[in-house]
Order: C-alpha cells, then structure tokens, then sequence
C-alpha cells in the first residue's frame, strides 16, 4: 500500500538517490549535492521546501515537494505567455489549422489563441514597435501519458504542423516530440516517466519479454 509522509532528514540518503536518479543524463548529473548540502538545503533553519516521501511497504518510491513561499490558493492563474511572431493572423491560422488551437480574438499587434486550459498571446511589431529585436521562443506542454504525447505527434502531422522530432524516449526520462510554427517558436511535447520506472516502484516495461514470447509460442 503507498502513502505519502512528510519527508525528516533520516531520509537524506533516500532523497539523495532520487535526486541523481532524476538528473542521470541530464547536465546537473556533473554538480552533484553531497548528503550534507542536501540536509541543510532541505532540512535547515532555513528549509528550501516541504518535502514528502511517497512509501511502499517501508520502501521509499518517490519524493514530492511543496514551496515554502507565500502562501497562496489552488486557484493561482496559469500563465499566458506571450509568442513573438512577424504577424498575427498568419501565425493564428496556423495556429487554428496545424496546432488545433482555437483563435480567440485579434488580427494585428496582439492576439490570442487558446486550447482547453492553455492560452498564448501572439504579438507581432505593430504591439512591441518596429526594430524591437527577437529570439524564438520554446513552450513546454505536459501530457499525461506516452499514449498521448503520441497521438497528439499524429495528430499535428497530419494537420500540416511542422514537426522537428519525432516522439523519443529520451534519457532524461521525458517521452518527448518537438515541433514549431512559422516563425520558429517550437513546442516541445512531453510526459514524464520517470515516476513509471522499476527502482521507483513503478512497472517494468516487458513489452520485448511479450513480443519474443509471441514468436516462441
């Protein structure tokens, strides 16, 4: 039976593993925490978080934490980020056509589109002023599953999206496909599985098992 109990500085070790469990392959792998820094960082006069510990049969399987900011309600807004582009309408079809969004409101300086709970604000110079120099940018969007990541990859496809990589399992534990809109913003979506692997008390993947069994039998 899991349950979740706040994290105490016995656990140090335990959350010491997890954490490098998460960074493998990721540039933060080459700045490790010693066990002491984690203790202070965590377990200080000045914790950086609350920690909790998710337990299974006295086994520590996963970690969570909750800020110790200001306090503040589970209604907080989600953020509406603002995607630069050379003009509104265009990238706002595009959006509608190859992304499924739905174009809300705007045709010049600043528009927005938006589907199910997320929004962007599309500007253009007629809003941020001619010369007024620009990077594209990267939006992050959180699936629930591989399944998913995966049908919206098929999805976009064949809407016309422009598809930069295809979905990849990679080694930072992220089921991932990257794609972008006409001018280069890219949209990188992912599931996190990290929490699904064996040492996380999660289910081994014998999909290769299965499928030899299938050929033997």
């Amino acid at each position: 039976m899991l349950s979740i109990r706040d994290a105490t500085a016995r656990d140090t070790a335990e959350i010491e593993r997890m954490v490098a469990d998460f960074v493998r392959g990721h540039p933060a792998e080459n700045h490790p925490r010693s066990s002491d820094a984690l203790r202070v960082a965590f377990f200080g006069e000045q914790p950086v978080a609350h920690l909790l510990v998710a337990e299974r049969d006295g086994e520590i399987v996963g970690m969570a934490q909750r800020s110790r900011g200001i306090a503040m309600n589970e209604d907080f807004p989600g953020a509406v980020p603002e995607v630069r582009v050379a003009s509104v309408a265009r990238a706002a079809v595009y959006y509608e056509k190859c992304l499924g969004f739905h174009w809300d409101w705007g045709v010049e300086g600043i528009g927005q589109v938006s589907r199910g709970a997320s929004r962007l604000f599309l500007t253009d110079d007629a809003f941020r002023g001619e010369g007024n120099t620009w990077t594209p940018g990267v939006i992050w969007l959180n699936l629930n599953s591989k399944a998913e990541v995966d049908a919206l990859y098929e999805a976009w496809s064949s809407s016309g999206a422009q598809i930069v990589a295809t979905p990849e399992s990679k080694p930072w534990n992220l089921h991932e496909f990257t794609a972008r809109d006409l001018d280069g913003n890219k949209f990188r979506v992912f599931y996190d599985f990290a929490w699904e692997l064996p040492e996380r008390g999660g289910r081994k993947d014998d999909s290769a098992e299965r499928e030899n069994a299938r050929t033997r039998l």
